[in-house]
Parts: structure tokens; C-alpha cells; sequence
């Protein structure tokens, strides 16, 4: 991924500054967030990944967001290109996204996305599914493993997370709340995990 920016239009207490953000592959982010230091003033990437935010002259840096998620600090003001290596870039490391998380390419394995990322969930080897940590309701130090036995792939109900392949995944939400879980019936009494593929994404 790659940054490029410039500052132009310096006058009186205000500035602008206008950039591109190209992620790893060289491809315009779109939506990306950009906010500076003090006047707080923000602006978004557009289809080509280029921005231009108005901002006050006393601000002397910027952040930028992809996905929520906070990439790295920019100067204001100079001319030049900022590289980030494959563990900046969300679409190479993942994110998560209040209780769901997009794997990225870097994900080898369903072992290390689940113990990497789900508080309180256990991968299990061997049969490829989960264990939901509770802790009792009178007893909040004692806690108890449950099998998860609801997986559902694009809106169908399967066996064990085996049977899609990460690469092809978009995004993997965990349910462990009972009370959430249970509409998927007995088998989700502990718990539910709903994954969908990048092919069928756009449809939700």
C-alpha cells in the first residue's frame, strides 16, 4: 500500500491538502478515512482513492483509517510517497469489526484466525469446530466449554468450519450469547458461527 500527498493552497489560518492511498497491489482504496491532529477536520478517499480535506495551518499531522482501523501518522506539508509494508494493510492482515472479522490473504489458517482474534473461543484440531467459553451466572470465575454445533456458510447450515476454505471467506462473526444464538434452534443453544464467502458477498 502506498500513500502520496501533498499540501497546496496555504493561506491565512487555513490549508488543503490532497493525496492518493493505493493499497498493496497498487489499487485505489476507496473510503478510506483521513483526520488531523488538532482541528480534528476529516475527509474520505473517493473511487480513485484521492482525498482533499480542508484543515487549520496549526495542524501539523494526519491519520489515516482504513476500516476503522488506524493505520498510521502522516506529516502535513511535504511531497512524498509512504510505503507501507503487508502488515499495515488490512486486506493483507484482517480486521475485526465489533464481533465479525474479515480474514485477509495473510490468514493460513482457521486455527489462528479463531484463537487470534475470538476472546473466549477455542479451536478444537481434528473435527474443525469451536468451544464457547461461558462463565456461570453466580459464578463468574468458574467457566464451563461448549461445543459449538450451528456453522452456517452463506445462509446454509454445514457441519464443521472444513467445509469452506479460508481464502474464500469475507467474514466470520462468532455468536456466543445464548440468547442470540438460540434462534438457530437446539444445535445454537452454544453458540452459532455465520461465515460468508467473497462470492456472495454483495448480496447481503
Amino acid at each position: 500500500m502506498a500513500f502520496l500527498f501533498a499540501a497546496t493552497n496555504a493561506f491565512s489560518q487555513q490549508m488543503v491538502t490532497s493525496g492518493r492511498i493505493l493499497d498493496s497491489n497498487g489499487q485505489p482504496v476507496k473510503g478510506a478515512v483521513i483526520k488531523t491532529n488538532k482541528s480534528k477536520a476529516s475527509t474520505i478517499t473517493d473511487a480513485n482513492g484521492t482525498f482533499s480535506i480542508e484543515h487549520s495551518a496549526k495542524d501539523k499531522s494526519m491519520r489515516l483509517f482504513i476500516n476503522d482501523k488506524s493505520i498510521l501518522t502522516m506529516p502535513i506539508g511535504q511531497n512524498n510517497d509512504i510505503n507501507l509494508t503487508p502488515a499495515n494493510d488490512p486486506s493483507v492482515t484482517g480486521y475485526m469489526k465489533g464481533d465479525t472479522y474479515y480474514p485477509g490473504s495473510g490468514d493460513l489458517s482457521w486455527e489462528t484466525v479463531i484463537t487470534s482474534h475470538f476472546t473466549g473461543v477455542k479451536y478444537n484440531r481434528g473435527d474443525n469446530t469451536i468451544s464457547i467459553n461461558r462463565f456461570e451466572v453466580n459464578s463468574p470465575a468458574t467457566t464451563s466449554a461448549n461445543v459449538c454445533k450451528y456453522y452456517e456458510v452463506d445462509g446454509s447450515n454445514v457441519p464443521s468450519l472444513d467445509v469452506v476454505e479460508l481464502p474464500s471467506v469475507y467474514s466470520i462473526r462468532i455468536i456466543k450469547d445464548m440468547a442470540e444464538s438460540i434462534i438457530y434452534g437446539a444445535e445454537g443453544q452454544f453458540g452459532a458461527v455465520i461465515i460468508k464467502t467473497k462470492g456472495m458477498q454483495k448480496t447481503y
